[in-house]
């Protein structure tokens, strides 16, 4: 399993940590825009794609990036997180 963040979004970036610590906390997480990350793709079969849906125009930029290379996707497990501009991953949280 991998998690994949857009990295210009911290709030997104600590959503997926928290559901992959809580899910599978052997996974990785790596930005979109990291070298590499389609080898990341290839290598696994779930992947976690985690970006947010307001005050942005993400949604758009990772349907590009899904359908530019949608045959990366066959056979795959997707799971989407997406988060909202309300939230911050900066404030102090207590357990």
């Amino acid at each position: 399993m991998i998690g994949i963040y857009f990295s210009g979004t911290g709030n997104t970036k600590y959503c997926l940590e928290k559901f992959i610590a809580a899910y599978d906390n052997s996974a990785e997480t790596i930005a979109l825009e990291t070298p590499g990350v389609m080898k990341h793709i290839k290598e696994n079969q779930d992947i976690i794609l985690a970006y947010p849906i307001y005050y942005s125009n993400l949604p758009k930029i990772v349907d590009d990036f899904i359908k530019k290379n949608h045959m990366l996707w066959k056979g795959k497990k997707i799971y989407i997180i997406a988060t909202m501009g309300l939230f911050s991953g900066d404030c102090n949280l207590t357990e």
